[in-house]
């Protein structure tokens, strides 16, 4: 029984795995574990190189649209940088943004990305070489400036309508109301001034001393009333001249929208050195790792499956404790 049991003690200790043993089976599974990652590798090497390429070529914009109008109201409301970026994502996939920039599936072949803290557009396109991703960049990068021209000056082009309808609205109001104020003023023309009342309008700055002495209370509140009347309209037919004369020349218009949105170019597309896909370097050594590592896995297997040789002294044991 005692040399039964320390037969089965060196048992135990001989199972257990020490770096000799481990050692010893990458040297018995020396040839799998060093052709198994190199013929792994080669294959990859050999299936990427085949494979078709396809470059990438970018394209950053810079957009920014100022809410300061000199003035111009009716730029005011025009669409911010975000709205334009969610619109013009939306375009990409549509049958009228294929047909213009000739392609099957724009999704595959563009790609269009805002950065709202930077205020940055990238534009991506893709080729099967690097001239045509270059070519592809390019493309939607005109494609971005006549939309942005075109949403912009549609919508300004709108504004300017709607400004212009109501300052003629605005105009026809204020011409009623001269029209009923004038009669009035040459009817109360002929009465005479009160020296009080002129002495106290004369202290108003609004009021000329010619006028608070020259006419009574009356006739001073009617001129007064007259004069705003008559600035308004002139300033309604301003408004009017100005707004006909842009909406017939939109060359005029669009510089009145270069003062508020600017669309400039911070990085022009060129022409890609490497691939963006196959990349025959990094998928040849990632393949020759994982080669190596199904190599590691399949010699320990092998081991652990191979029959264990039992020595003669064990067996003498074996029959004795029997």
């Amino acid at each position: 029984t005692a040399r039964y049991t320390s037969w089965l003690m060196e048992s135990s200790s001989q199972n257990e795995l020490s770096l000799r043993d481990v050692f010893t089976v990458l040297k018995r599974y020396r040839d799998l574990i060093g052709i198994l990652p190199i013929a792994v590798a080669l294959l990859t090497l050999v299936v990427t190189s085949l494979l078709p390429k396809s470059y990438s070529s970018r394209a950053v914009y810079s957009l920014s649209i100022s809410k300061q109008t000199d003035g111009d109201a009716t730029l005011a409301g025009l669409p911010t940088a975000a709205g334009l970026t969610q619109a013009y994502g939306d375009l990409l996939g549509t049958a009228d943004f294929a047909a213009a920039l000739r392609v099957t599936n724009p999704s595959e072949v563009f790609q269009s990305k805002f950065d709202d803290k930077k205020n940055l557009w990238t534009l991506t396109g893709k080729g099967s070489s690097s001239s045509e991703a270059k070519e592809q960049a390019l493309a939607i990068g005109r494609n971005l400036e006549s939309f942005i021209d075109t949403q912009l000056l549609t919508i300004a082009r709108q504004k300017k309508e709607s400004s212009l309808a109501q300052s003629r609205i605005g105009l026809t109001d204020a011409r009623d109301q001269l029209r009923r104020v004038e009669p009035l003023l040459k009817d109360v023309r002929a009465s005479s001034s009160d020296p009080v009342i002129a002495a106290a309008l004369e202290g108003q700055q609004a009021v000329g001393p010619q006028t608070a002495r020259a006419a009574s209370p009356s006739v001073v509140s009617l001129l007064l009333q007259v004069g705003n009347l008559r600035l308004n309209i002139a300033n309604l037919e301003s408004a009017i001249a100005s707004s006909q004369r842009l909406l017939v020349n939109p060359l005029e218009l669009r510089a009145s929208l270069g003062q508020v949105a600017v669309l400039q170019v911070i990085t022009a597309p060129g022409e890609p050195l490497e691939p963006d896909f196959p990349r025959p370097v990094l998928f040849t050594t990632l393949a020759a790792l994982l080669g190596l590592l199904i190599a590691l896995i399949a010699a320990f297997v092998l081991e652990a499956l191979r029959e264990p040789r039992i020595q003669p002294e064990s067996r003498g044991v074996l029959v004795s404790a029997d």
